[in-house]
């Protein structure tokens, strides 16, 4: 991971027992229609392939998860807070992805409230 000061840690992933997961079929013959379509010079284009990565990852969660309460919300305001060893921190995020509180069907309702943000 980069901070402002550089280098400020690393993520770990322990891939064992997770080694046949796979991206469905489709995957790739949507990403290559993204890729094809729209232009990343702007940071829109650029949007559309994280959240496609995004997406399927959440997919692939919930199917290990057993329907578990994954939710991506993007373009979300964040107040200033102090993160350490990054500082302060604050602005708009362009994706957070979380469980989701409360038990309404995503299926029904466009407004979902993140827990343990």
């Amino acid at each position: 991971m980069i901070g402002r000061k550089g280098h400020v840690g690393n993520v770990l992933f322990n891939v064992s027992g997770y080694e046949s997961i796979m991206p469905p079929p489709w995957f790739y013959s949507q990403l290559d229609i993204i890729e094809t379509c729209f232009s990343r010079e702007k940071e829109a284009g650029c949007r559309l392939i994280i959240a496609h990565y995004i997406g399927h990852a959440i997919h692939l969660a919930k199917r290990l998860t057993a329907g578990g309460r994954i939710v991506c919300s993007s373009e979300v305001e964040i107040p200033a807070e102090s993160i350490e060893p990054l500082g302060m921190l604050s602005g708009v995020c362009d994706f957070i992805v979380g469980a989701a509180a409360g038990e309404s069907n995503f299926g029904n309702t466009a407004i979902f409230l993140l827990s343990n943000l």
